[in-house]
């Protein structure tokens, strides 16, 4: 830290979901004893409870894909949790239709979502870490979780939902930062 044209210069490094190191312009414990040295912070990761969508669009398991795609359509969405008894049992999606229906040459208005869908469900708690949803997600090779607790679905995230927050937090993160270390400084100067 040094004064330039009055105002302290100084630095500060923030990597999502790592340490962010900055000297100490201020005493952290009342003394003078903290001012200078380097300071340590831990940004939390969010939860997948922080990111899912919470209203997610379902099928039954005996809907045709006729009707599933009728609620695709109708909602502007590429999946489905498909459910049984009001527990989700398997995620249909557009890929699902193209391979398993169009690709077949079969009648979607006969084939019935429970033979087309993906299963296992593989689905996520809403306390994981989103790290390692993004980590099932390369594993699996999928790109949608559903959110299951208790055995109740309470939501759904998707690769793209990583992704915004990953970026959207990052940068609110630093600015965040920036406007704290900047208040502090004017505030001491």
């Amino acid at each position: 830290m040094h004064m330039k044209n009055g105002a302290y210069e100084y630095e500060i490094n923030i990597v999502y979901s790592e340490p962010i190191y900055a000297k100490c312009i201020y005493p952290f414990d009342g003394s003078s004893n903290s001012i200078g040295k380097t300071g340590q912070v831990y940004l939390m990761s969010p939860i997948v409870k922080d990111v899912m969508v919470r209203d997610v669009i379902t099928v039954g398991a005996g809907a045709t894909v006729w009707e599933a795609v009728g609620l695709m359509n109708k909602h502007e969405i590429g999946c489905l949790v498909v459910m049984k008894r009001e527990k989700p049992v398997g995620i249909v999606t557009e890929r699902d239709m193209l391979k398993r229906v169009l690709a077949g040459l079969k009648d979607p208005e006969k084939v019935k979502v429970r033979e087309i869908m993906s299963k296992p469900l593989v689905a996520v708690k809403p306390q994981m870490d989103i790290r390692d949803a993004a980590g099932i997600m390369l594993e699996q090779r999928i790109k949608k979780l559903p959110v299951v607790e208790n055995e109740r679905l309470i939501g759904l995230v998707t690769l793209t939902d990583l992704v915004f927050s990953y970026y959207y937090r990052k940068t609110s993160q630093r600015v965040k930062v920036m406007n704290y270390v900047e208040g502090m400084v004017t505030r001491r100067a």
